[in-house]
């Protein structure tokens, strides 16, 4: 629902630092 990430990109896959991405899966978690 409103996941931007695919699984690969979790992994660090589409050229975005994986702290990038966990601070977006964070803040997104918070919202929701």
């Amino acid at each position: 629902k409103g996941v931007l990430w695919s699984p690969s990109c979790l992994g660090g896959s589409c050229g975005a630092p994986v702290e990038i991405v966990r601070q977006y899966i964070e803040e997104h978690r918070s919202k929701y």
